[in-house]
């Protein structure tokens, strides 16, 4: 029951954090773009299939690297924590140990050594949380950046006219647009050639799958 319930604690973290990774590359995306990201209400299936494919290129690319250096340089601080707080911890002891009368040595020799058992647990702990902690924030900055800079590399290649006719779609009084992203009800677009946003009614079609398709693709 209880590996169950670790097991089903992962899963959760996990999601949460595929969930967050999508959210923050997505609206910093959207938001460089100019699209509102409120408009653009994804169901869970999206946020987790877009996160997966961003988490697959970021770790193919720098994971090889940056992920064991993280282990690392976590692992040396803990134990180099511990073994200072062990150290301070000893001394005391020792210097406790000398003051007092011989019937009582053992007695708190004991009481400190159960004191700093529990103090390496918290500890370690609060370092835990700090470390897991500074992992989400750069995570979320990280990605942020990586969608932002998606977005202009999409917005050069409109300024230079480098966009394909089979990327483009042909929307009714507007004329060419090319599709941004879809959600659950609605689609965003840009006219490529006043670079105005335009949204519509998610209704597929052939090219919107395409270019549905083509968003999760890193240029």
């Amino acid at each position: 029951m209880n590996r169950a319930l670790d097991w089903a604690m992962v899963i959760t973290l996990c999601a949460s954090f595929m969930y967050t990774v999508s959210i923050a590359f997505f609206n910093e995306y959207l938001l460089t773009l100019g699209v509102e990201p409120s408009f653009i209400i994804r169901n869970t299936e999206q946020i987790l299939y877009h996160s997966i494919f961003i988490l697959a290129e970021t770790i193919l690319i720098s994971g090889v690297f940056f992920f064991p250096l993280l282990i690392i340089f976590t692992g040396v601080v803990l134990v180099s924590l511990i073994i200072i707080f062990r150290f301070y911890k000893t001394k005391k002891l020792f210097v406790k140990y000398k003051k007092n009368k011989a019937n009582k040595k053992l007695k708190k020799r004991r009481i400190s050594l159960s004191f700093g058992s529990y103090l390496d647990r918290v500890i370690i702990f609060i370092l835990k949380v700090f470390v897991i902690t500074l992992v989400v924030v750069f995570t979320m900055i990280y990605f942020e950046k990586k969608g932002e800079k998606k977005a202009h590399r999409l917005l050069t290649k409109i300024e230079s006219n480098q966009i394909k006719e089979s990327e483009l779609l042909t929307k009714e009084g507007v004329g060419k647009i090319l599709l941004i992203s879809c959600g659950t009800n609605n689609c965003a677009a840009i006219d490529v050639k006043s670079k105005e946003i335009i949204y519509f009614e998610n209704k597929i079609t052939d090219n919107t799958i395409h270019s549905f398709l083509r968003e999760y693709k890193e240029e």
